[in-house]
């Protein structure tokens, strides 16, 4: 009876791998879910890809996870996050003062009959009516805040799309991007036609603003005043006729800058 080896044949060892380093730059959390979300986002555009780290770059308390956020979104992306994060803090202080002054006049209409006649009742009248300011103001605050946001990283967003298709960085972009919104501000409020006229108008307008200051930097010190460290070599471009080259700067002495 034929009996079989004692011991199978070794299998073939396997190269040892060393240990990766700790990464001193980011959480092992953050390490993980940027592994999961890639596993997920890998076959999807750059600008979709990269949509879910917003929420890291938005919210996170921890600065290197924020950075390590801020490091895998493109510079359009920040671009239009920063600009909805400063339109959400005006439309706050707007929607607060609105929404507590328009509390204060109702109040004082609802009780303009039963005015009272007392000191303690002129104390309770005012304590009341400054709750109702607050409840009030903080609830418009907070819905102009979702609505400045949304406006302004909504223009962000377009310009980035406008210069991707026009393929340079430009004042046209910017105006571009601002009829755009000022379109879909006047079809979601369902303005009339005249008054999504004036819509447009002042859409194009701060929006030309806007852009030529941007194209004034560029012109002035040679790079992006939106995206970080991107460089320009031409500014106040016209469709059809030309750009004016940004100004040469590479014999200016620090002391005149």
């Amino acid at each position: 009876m034929s009996t079989t080896s004692p011991s199978s044949p070794p299998l073939a060892a396997s190269a040892p791998t060393s240990p990766s380093p700790p990464n001193s730059t980011v959480s092992p959390s953050w390490s993980a879910l940027t592994q999961s979300l890639s596993a997920y986002t890998s076959h999807l555009p750059p600008a979709i890809a990269t949509l879910p780290y917003i929420p890291a770059y938005v919210f996170s308390r921890d600065s290197k996870t924020r950075a390590s956020a801020e490091a895998l979104l493109p510079a359009e992306t920040l671009w239009a996050i920063q600009l909805g994060l400063a339109g959400s803090l005006g439309g706050f202080l707007s929607g607060f003062y609105l929404g507590g002054r328009t509390r204060s006049y109702q109040f004082l209409a609802e009780n303009a009959h039963r005015l009272p006649k007392t000191v303690a009742g002129w104390y309770y009248y005012h304590k009341y009516k400054n709750y109702e300011i607050a409840y009030f103001g903080f609830r418009g605050g907070f819905k102009g805040a979702a609505r400045f946001a949304g406006i302004s990283a909504g223009f962000g967003a377009a310009e980035g799309v406008v210069e991707h298709l026009v393929g340079k960085e430009s004042w046209v972009c910017t105006v571009g991007a601002g009829v755009s919104m000022a379109t879909v501000f006047s079809l979601a409020n369902r303005l009339t036609l005249q008054y999504s006229k004036y819509a447009v108008l002042f859409g194009a307008g701060a929006s030309f603003m806007v852009g030529m200051l941007q194209d004034g930097y560029a012109w002035q010190y040679g790079e992006s005043v939106k995206y970080s460290g991107r460089s320009r070599s031409e500014a106040f471009w016209v469709p059809g006729w030309g750009a004016f080259p940004v100004k040469d700067r590479t014999h200016v002495s620090p002391a005149s800058v």
